[in-house]
């Protein structure tokens, strides 16, 4: 397995197994600190240390593998997102593929990743469910019909959940974009019913999770209008990073609103602040 060689110092059997184990228990929170060798893997970014863990679950020692492999599991969700956005290992890519194997979000992630071969691209292949997506016209759902259909929603199984999440309606997907099983909220931007309109409550409101929100601003058409793009800015729930990019593509007047707005972190005011200044 190619690694690069600044990440040498943190995975090399040179490096003392105090070191290595240090490095484990700074990556996987397991522990403050973490010793000399574990010294900047806090300015790493999440495919660095997915790596890392991942190298290290092999490790010679036992405690330092062992360490290495419940970290790598316990990856959280939204770091996971991030890291797959990187070119990483085939193996590493094999390797999650098998961690979440009835998550089709990931699948999907895992088989754009620049690092998939030909392999992992048919093992993503075969995992993929076949849905039939309706072509029926939406009806109209009654106001009164919503508390019927979330009883019916609260009955259901994850996968019969992830199925509707791909073919239900307008009232549906509203409910299922909060469900507390992140590949059914998820699965619901895979709906091709989906509107720019639902997308804007979507990134305006307070119950969306912050993995939602990073797919949403990985949509190139979604995030071409000017509502998704300040409610994602806006959100307090959208990482920093994605919100502060963002920031390039409002107008004087919405960059205002920003630097005044007292609902977001002082680093987006206060950066919001200087693009309003440089605009003429």
């Amino acid at each position: 397995m190619k690694i690069r060689e600044s990440l040498l110092k943190y995975v090399s059997p040179k490096v003392p197994v105090e070191g290595r184990l240090g490095t484990v228990r700074a990556l996987s929170s397991a522990l403050p600190g973490g010793g000399e060798h574990a010294e900047g893997v806090g300015s790493l970014g999440p495919g660095d240390r997915l790596t890392i863990l991942f190298i290290l679950s092999f490790d010679s020692d036992p405690g330092v593998s062992k360490e290495a492999s419940e970290g790598f599991v316990a990856f959280s969700p939204g770091e996971l997102t991030s890291a797959l956005e990187q070119k990483l290992d085939a193996r590493l890519l094999k390797k999650l593929l098998g961690l979440h194997a009835t998550d089709p979000l990931i699948h999907e992630l895992i088989a754009k990743n620049p690092g998939a071969d030909t392999s992992i691209k048919e093992l993503v292949a075969q995992k993929k469910p076949t849905v039939e997506v309706s072509s029926r016209p939406e009806p109209e759902v009654l106001e009164d019909e919503d508390i019927g259909i979330y009883q019916k929603i609260l009955a259901m199984n994850t996968a019969d959940k992830i199925k509707l999440a791909f073919t239900g309606g307008k009232t549906e997907r509203g409910l299922l974009i909060n469900d507390a099983n992140k590949v059914v909220s998820n699965a619901v931007l895979k709906n091709p019913r989906i509107t720019v309109g639902e997308i804007t409550q979507v990134v305006n409101s307070k119950t969306a999770s912050d993995e939602v929100l990073r797919l949403i601003a990985r949509n190139k058409e979604w995030v071409k209008n000017k509502n998704v793009q300040f409610g994602l800015i806006t959100n307090p729930k959208t990482p920093l990073p994605i919100a502060m990019r963002f920031l390039d593509h409002l107008d004087k007047r919405a960059l205002a609103k920003i630097a005044k707005s007292k609902n977001v972190s002082s680093v987006l005011s206060s950066n919001a602040l200087r693009k309003m200044q440089r605009i003429r």
